[in-house]
C-alpha cells in the first residue's frame, strides 16, 4: 500500500484515511481498503504506531534493569526469570520480547505491584500477551490457557470466568489490565479481565466501560453478554441487566453461572416493579 502511495499525507483526511482517487489499474474507489486501513489505525492506536509496524519479527531484546527501583529489583528479576523460562518452554523469542516490554511498562507505571509477592501477576503478564496475540488454541490441538496456568502452578485460568487473581490480588490485576487494554484495545478478553477486577475493587464505572468495550468487540460471545448483564445488575440496574442475562442463558442454557445470575436478577427486578 505504501508503494502505491496510499500512506502519503495527501491521502489522509482528518486523522483517518479519506477518499483518494482510484488505484491505478483498478476501477472505482477502493472502499474495502479504506475500511481495512481505518480498522488498522484503531487496532494499533494511531497513525504513528501503524507507520512503525513491519512484518519483521520482534528482535531478541534485552530487559533494561537500570530504571528499576532498588527495593523491587530482586522481585522484578524473579518475574523476569519466570517469564523468560515460560517463553522459552511454551512460546518463542518474539513472545519473550513482548512480555519483557509489557513487564517494563507495568514496572514504570506502578512499581508497587512488585512489592507484593505472588505468581498471579507474572501469569497475568504472560496471559495478556498470549491472549492479545491469539497464541492460545481453543479447539484442543495446540497450546491452551490451561497449559499456561499449569506451567505457573496455578489451579485456574487468568480469564474472567476462572481468574487466578485472588481477592487480595484484584488490585494488582486492576492495574495490570488497565495497562494491558492501553496496549491492546481490541482484545475483548483484556477488557473482560479489567471489568472483573474493577468490579471487585468497587470501581463500577470503570467496570461498566470495560464490559461495554468487551461486548462491543464480541457481541455474540456468551460470557461477555453475561458479564454485561451482571455488571449492570451490580450497578443497581436490574431492568437494564435483565435482557443481557436472558440472552446469555439463551446462548448457553448449560451455563449454571448465567442461569443463577438470571435468577437473582429476576427476583430483584420483581421487587422493583
Amino acid at each position: 500500500m505504501a508503494a502505491m502511495g496510499w500512506l502519503e499525507d495527501d491521502v489522509m483526511e482528518g486523522g483517518r484515511f479519506g477518499g483518494p482517487g482510484p488505484i491505478e489499474g483498478t476501477e472505482g474507489h477502493p472502499r474495502a481498503l479504506l475500511e481495512l486501513l481505518n480498522g488498522l489505525l484503531e487496532a494499533v492506536g494511531g497513525e504513528e504506531t501503524l507507520a512503525g509496524l513491519s512484518t519483521d519479527p520482534l528482535p531478541d531484546e534485552p530487559f533494561d534493569r537500570d530504571p528499576l527501583p532498588g527495593d523491587i529489583r530482586d522481585r522484578v528479576g524473579e518475574v523476569l526469570g519466570l517469564l523468560d523460562r515460560c517463553a522459552g518452554e511454551l512460546f518463542d523469542v518474539e513472545f519473550r520480547t513482548a512480555v519483557r516490554r509489557l513487564l517494563a511498562d507495568v514496572v514504570a507505571a506502578d512499581p508497587g505491584i512488585f512489592r507484593r509477592r505472588g505468581r498471579t501477576d507474572t501469569a497475568a503478564i504472560a496471559w495478556i500477551v498470549g491472549k492479545a496475540n491469539e497464541q492460545f488454541d481453543t479447539h484442543g490441538s495446540g497450546l491452551s490457557i490451561g497449559d499456561l496456568t499449569h506451567w505457573f502452578g496455578l489451579s485456574g485460568s487468568p480469564s474472567q470466568r476462572a481468574a487466578t487473581i485472588s481477592r487480595s490480588d484484584y488490585r494488582d490485576g486492576f492495574e495490570l489490565y488497565q495497562r494491558a487494554v492501553a496496549h491492546f484495545p481490541d482484545a475483548a478478553a483484556l477488557h473482560q479481565g479489567l471489568c472483573l477486577c474493577a468490579g471487585h475493587q468497587g470501581h463500577q464505572e470503570v467496570a461498566l466501560v470495560a464490559a461495554e468495550a468487551a461486548f462491543a468487540l464480541e457481541p455474540d460471545k456468551q460470557e461477555l453478554v453475561n458479564d454485561m448483564g451482571w455488571t449492570l445488575y451490580e450497578r443497581g440496574e436490574p431492568d437494564r441487566a435483565l435482557p443481557f442475562l436472558l440472552r446469555a442463558v439463551e446462548l448457553d442454557p448449560q451455563d449454571a453461572l448465567a442461569a443463577e445470575n438470571l435468577r437473582i436478577c429476576r427476583e430483584t427486578f420483581g421487587e422493583h416493579t
